[in-house]
């Protein structure tokens, strides 16, 4: 028979689909499209530009499960992986109808004051008084990547890392209900995140799941 556990986890958890290639190479590493007649295009870091979603291909992709139970915010922490609207996704307070979920990773939480520079290195501060104090980005390190996640070359991590701020200003200050959420894949382009000033700090109201 069913457990209680199983039956608590389905009532917790909802699926979701991610779709492109912005939390790229921890999320939809193995992206690639399969055709009709077998043929495959299996090169993950194009298979979202070339689009070719016909009905005559499968589009192949990773899915998850996100934790949308009631409180999940207040168990949030930085580096976590969330599921989130943009305040472009509303008109008058109700979501669009062509509304999209997006797949970030939490960067600042409320409160902080976030900054990169040049080559990528994060530092946040906390408090008014306080200084500014450089964050490890384990998920974003060639040598921590390599042992968990098929190889992905140093070239790419070196080219991400330094193209990290999109060109925007920093620092950046978040409000007492307000997440700076960035996707993994920070190549030019390649994540439209808080690092823009299109997007900003994402109020929590906005977050939909973890």
């Amino acid at each position: 028979g069913f457990s209680g556990q199983f039956i608590y986890n389905l009532t917790r958890y909802s699926p979701f689909m991610v779709d492109g290639e912005s939390m790229y190479p921890i999320l939809n590493y193995d992206t690639q499209i399969e055709y009709s007649n077998g043929d495959k295009f299996d090169d993950p870091e194009n298979a979202w530009r070339l689009k070719d979603f016909t009905e005559n291909a499968t589009y192949i992709c990773d899915y998850g499960l996100m934790d949308n139970s009631s409180g999940f915010v207040k168990r949030l922490k930085r580096f976590d992986i969330v599921i989130t609207y943009y305040p472009s996704d509303y008109l008058n307070g109700e979501l669009k109808p062509n509304a999209t979920l997006k797949v970030k990773r939490i960067i600042g939480c409320p409160g902080e004051t976030v900054k990169f520079d040049v080559d990528g290195t994060l530092y946040i501060l906390k408090g008014e008084d306080s200084d500014f104090v450089e964050i490890d980005q384990p998920f974003l390190n060639y040598e921590n990547n390599k042992e968990t996640r098929p190889s992905v070359s140093k070239s790419w991590y070196d080219a991400a890392m330094k193209e990290t701020t999109n060109g925007y200003m920093s620092p950046y200050k978040l409000g007492d209900d307000e997440y700076y959420l960035v996707g993994d894949n920070r190549r030019l382009g390649a994540s439209l995140d808080s690092r823009s000033n299109i997007v900003g700090g994402i109020k929590e109201s906005y977050l939909v799941g973890k």
